[in-house]
């Protein structure tokens, strides 16, 4: 919050931390799609990878999706009222109980995106690793401005030190 807080200055923006009204849930596999279509009004699968809809889920919560599939399967983040937690998890395992749907720790979860080659902020990826560094030049648009688009720049142009 403090660095998004010290780059908002001069633009006219109100910045409010809803961390802990909100929760969200990780709903990834082949079948995501298909069962998420049941509660909710969007239509998923029309739904590029790497976006997000702002849709209700269960009739009247507020949802914002977003189809990320970063473990390497399908699948999306889902980000709502942390009252109405119990409430969407239950409604997911019934709505997925036909095909077999069971829930999964995060164990299971980082076994799918390591295999993807997908790195995880805080275990192949820090603040001290860069984007470039950690192989995710896909992942960065080079032709738009950004605070240290410059520094990224040169070091996907030069050898690297490391990666």
């Amino acid at each position: 919050m403090a660095w998004i807080k010290h780059h908002a200055r001069g633009f006219d923006v109100d910045i409010k931390d809803i961390s802990e009204e909100t929760y969200m849930l990780a709903f990834q596999g082949p079948k995501a799609p298909e069962i998420m279509n049941r509660l909710t009004q969007a239509d998923l699968n029309q739904m590029p990878r790497f976006s997000a809809v702002q849709d209700t889920i269960l009739g009247n919560v507020p949802i914002l999706l977003g189809r990320t599939g970063y473990t390497g399967e399908d699948g999306f983040k889902l980000f709502f009222p942390a009252d109405q937690a119990v409430n969407v998890w239950e409604a997911i395992l019934k709505a997925g109980e036909a095909e077999g749907l069971k829930p999964i720790g995060l164990a299971a979860r980082d076994s799918l995106r390591f295999e993807a080659c997908m790195p995880l902020y805080g275990h192949e990826i820090n603040a001290g690793i860069t984007p470039v560094e950690a192989g995710l030049n896909f992942a960065v648009s080079y032709d738009k401005e950004f605070i240290g688009r410059d520094a990224l720049l040169k070091q996907k142009l030069e050898k690297l030190d490391r990666v």
